[in-house]
Order: structure tokens, then C-alpha cells, then sequence
């Protein structure tokens, strides 16, 4: 549990500084409801992928079309996703 607890504070904290760096309207990430734009939270960030899914394939696995906001968010804390997304 304690392991858990220390990812999850730092996938919040590292998501925070990354945005720190932009310019103050761009710091906000659409993560409430209606794409209402908000300060990331541990909890708000891991539900920004709730729903995301992986399909195996006789070609290997593929994830589904990640969301503007998934993207960001893995764009900001470096994150290069381990497997290829589902063509369009």
C-alpha cells in the first residue's frame, strides 16, 4: 500500500512541476467533467485513463486511441506508451 501511496504522489507532483514550466493559461488539464479544466490531482490523473484498453492481436498488442488529454499528460511526464494505438 505504501508503495502505491508513493506512486501516486508522484505521478501528481511531477505532473505539477511539468506544468509549472508553461505559460499560467496552459497549466490547467481538462480532467473534470464536460472537460472543465483543473489542477491535477493523483486521483483526476488516473481516471484520465479509465476505460483505456488493450486488444490482443495475432500482430501483438495495441492500445486504444489515446485522448487529447491522455497524450498530454504522458507527453508531460515523459511517459512513451508501451504498446502502438489501434488505427483509426
Amino acid at each position: 500500500m505504501g508503495i502505491a501511496l508513493l506512486i501516486f504522489g508522484l505521478i501528481e507532483s511531477q505532473l505539477r512541476e511539468a506544468l509549472e514550466s508553461l505559460d499560467e493559461r496552459r497549466r490547467l488539464l481538462p480532467l473534470l467533467p464536460e472537460q472543465r479544466p483543473a489542477k491535477p490531482t493523483g486521483r483526476n490523473i488516473l481516471a484520465a485513463f479509465q476505460g483505456l484498453g488493450l486488444t490482443y492481436t495475432q500482430r501483438g498488442i495495441t492500445i486504444d486511441r489515446l485522448t487529447p488529454t491522455q497524450q498530454r499528460i504522458l507527453e508531460l511526464l515523459g511517459i512513451q506508451p508501451p504498446w502502438p494505438q489501434q488505427p483509426t
